[in-house]
């Protein structure tokens, strides 16, 4: 049974999945995975090869044992979209077992009728059928990433990380460091995964940033553009659809990169003054607008297609060190060396309300993926949890021994990741503000932490030059 479900994992499928889904992963990876789509890349090909064999393996093992739904009967004078719509009619009079039939005559009719899958996962869930609900979410994520709808892809995967706290072994357990990767010559200060969960980014005061493979760990390629002995890369930030990653330095720009290729594409000038190095970069949900934070005391945006500067937010004293946008788009956070976090309206450029709390350095900012809490990583060695709505402080987390350096939520919100100068990364339960884990191994302070979509990897950038990747089992 254990091989089996490597299999559903190697398929990225949960326990239960249909033939048709199996069937469905099996073309999607293998087509994705096909070593004739590398022929200039001797290492891709290679490695394309090998995830080859282990799709193949999976799905004619897996084909032939799953046990399958029977086929249900249909009218074929009824389309899928016609059994879809009596679904959510079923659905929403709390008919669920009803409304899954519909849901599965519907993508029996059409196998990429994506939202049949999604609601068909969400009525399973209902009934505590969560193994189900997972594998439809995974098939409804693999469409909407194939038809690029990333609002809804993000969704699902909200969903699946929710049902996974449930069936799997929670976030909090079972973290162990699977890639140590080294290769920058200075501080790591800066890290980032791409949406698809296969490549992790890291940027560094030697001026560079670098690509590594997250199942291997090895470095695939090397980024240089920021200038002279002020270049070094303070922030990174990768676009929704992973296609393009940005950069910021200290050297007073922002760099767009196709991430793919490594080519530089764009620079992007207008933060000025004698001390005006670029702290922190972040792009929109919709992948439309960069948010960017400077020692020149003012958030900048910009627009990611045209390069454009389209307005600049004033208001605070000191350096600005980090900065977020919310899950809707319509608000920037920013966290400032004058101790405050302030919130913008991104429309207008208007102030909205400045947070106090903290007694030093704001250094990091996040939103939880719902939108209604700020965290905040302080030189006060606190984390903050701010409710948006009314800007008071809902808790404030404490058990690191030094500044807290970065912050980041997980994909459901539940949990928040924190690097720090003690050496470590902390997990912490959002919701009663308790402290789960502690995460040793860097030998120096950590700058830098970021969590997958999914939740299952954490990566922490440190100034012991090396970054950690860790994975929950």
């Amino acid at each position: 049974m254990d091989q089996l479900n490597q299999y559903y994992i190697i398929l990225g499928l949960q326990p239960g999945a249909s033939l048709a889904e199996i069937k469905q992963a099996y073309r999607e990876l293998a087509r994705h995975w096909h070593p004739d789509r590398f022929p200039d890349d001797p290492q891709r090909q290679a490695k394309g090869q090998e995830k080859l064999k282990k799709i193949n393996e999976a799905y004619q093992n897996l084909k032939s044992y799953t046990p399958v739904l029977p086929q249900p009967e249909v009218d074929q004078d009824v389309d899928a979209t016609t059994y879809y719509q009596w679904g959510m009619e079923l659905a929403k009079d709390c008919q669920y077992q009803q409304a899954i039939d519909y849901f599965s005559k519907a993508i029996w009719l059409d196998f990429d009728l994506v939202k049949a899958y999604k609601y068909r996962g969400l009525a399973y869930s209902q009934l505590g059928e969560y193994r189900y609900a997972i594998a439809d979410f995974n098939q409804a994520a693999s469409l909407y990433w194939q038809y690029q709808d990333l609002r809804d892809y993000q969704d699902v995967l909200f969903c699946i990380s929710k049902l996974q706290n449930v069936v799997l072994q929670p976030l909090q357990q079972n973290w162990r460091c699977v890639h140590t990767l080294k290769g920058h010559t200075y501080f790591v200060y800066a890290v980032a995964i791409s949406p698809d969960r296969e490549t992790v980014v890291s940027g560094s005061t030697d001026g560079t940033i670098k690509l590594w493979d997250v199942q291997t760990g090895k470095e695939q390629r090397t980024l240089k553009g920021h200038a002279g002995r002020f270049g070094y890369v303070q922030s990174i930030a990768i676009s929704p659809d992973g296609k393009m990653l940005v950069s910021g330095g200290n050297d007073k720009t922002i760099k767009l990169w196709q991430l793919s290729t490594g080519k530089e594409r764009r620079t992007l000038t207008g933060h000025s003054g004698l001390f005006a190095g670029i702290k922190s970069v972040t792009i929109s949900p919709d992948g439309k607008l960069i948010a960017s934070g400077s020692d020149d005391k003012t958030i900048k945006l910009w627009s990611l297609a045209k390069g454009r500067e389209l307005r600049t937010f004033k208001g605070h004293t000191a350096g600005v060190n980090g900065v977020a946008i919310s899950p809707d788009g319509k608000i920037i956070a920013s966290g400032s060396t004058d101790k405050t976090i302030k919130l913008w309206q991104v429309g207008k450029a208007r102030e909205l309300h400045t947070l106090i709390g903290h007694h030093d350095t704001v250094n990091g900012v996040a939103f939880s993926s719902d939108g209604q809490i700020i965290a905040s990583g302080s030189a006060d060695g606190t984390i903050k949890l701010w409710q948006l709505s009314s800007g008071r402080i809902l808790r404030t987390l404490k058990g690191h021994h030094d500044t807290v350096n970065g912050v980041a939520f997980s994909p459901d919100g539940q949990i928040l990741a924190s690097g720090s100068a003690d050496k470590t990364i902390k997990l912490w339960q959002v919701r009663k503000g308790r402290k789960l884990r502690t995460l040793k191994g860097h030998a120096a302070a950590v700058h830098a932490v970021a969590i997958s979509l999914d939740g299952q990897i954490l990566v922490s950038g440190s100034a012991d030059k090396t970054i950690k990747m860790w994975r929950c089992d």
